[in-house]
């Protein structure tokens, strides 16, 4: 075999002392550029590891908290409605209360008119049968062409008085 390798012109010595050579350099290049890139490249990928489980926990937190934000809204809207709802009842019985009040104060206009207008009728009819009692006693002195005497006339007035007012 040594024979062979001569036709082909390689020594044995050089062939292992270049087997001990890339064996060093192999030692070498593993210890200073193999371990720290495969270093970096574990560093790296447990980085992005992390980055991954942040990225799904941010998720899972923005998915809770448009949750969270649907049931505030859905509850806003539901004492919206509520606030709402009272306000037209509140509104309703305002209403209510000033129809109700309107209505006394017209009844209580109404009833003070009634009353002026009965005292104007009274009024009226006592300065009729005054005015009436006037011209009854002016015709009376005319057909009787005397003067009557006061008290005569008091006495008069008063007894037409009484049959006007039956």
């Amino acid at each position: 075999m040594t024979e062979l390798l001569e036709k082909f012109g390689i020594n044995f010595f050089v062939l292992i002392a270049q087997a001990v050579n890339f064996l060093i350099v192999l030692a070498v290049l593993y210890r200073f550029a193999y371990k720290p890139i495969l270093k970096m490249l574990n560093d790296r990928t447990k980085k992005i590891e992390q980055g991954l489980e942040h990225a799904k926990k941010a998720e899972h937190a923005m998915n809770e908290a448009l949750s969270q934000k649907d049931a505030v809204l859905a509850e806003a809207r539901k004492e919206s409605g509520k606030l709402l709802a009272q306000a037209e009842e509140k509104s309703a019985a305002e209403h209510a209360k000033r129809m109700a009040e309107s209505k006394t104060e017209a009844q209580a206009m109404i009833a003070k008119t009634k009353e002026e207008l009965q005292r104007e009728h009274e009024h009226m009819l006592e300065s009729a049968k005054l005015e009436l009692a006037d011209m009854v006693v002016l015709a009376t002195e005319k057909l009787l062409k005397e003067k009557v005497t006061s008290e005569r006339d008091h006495t008069l007035v008063a007894s037409i008085l009484k049959d006007v007012s039956k």
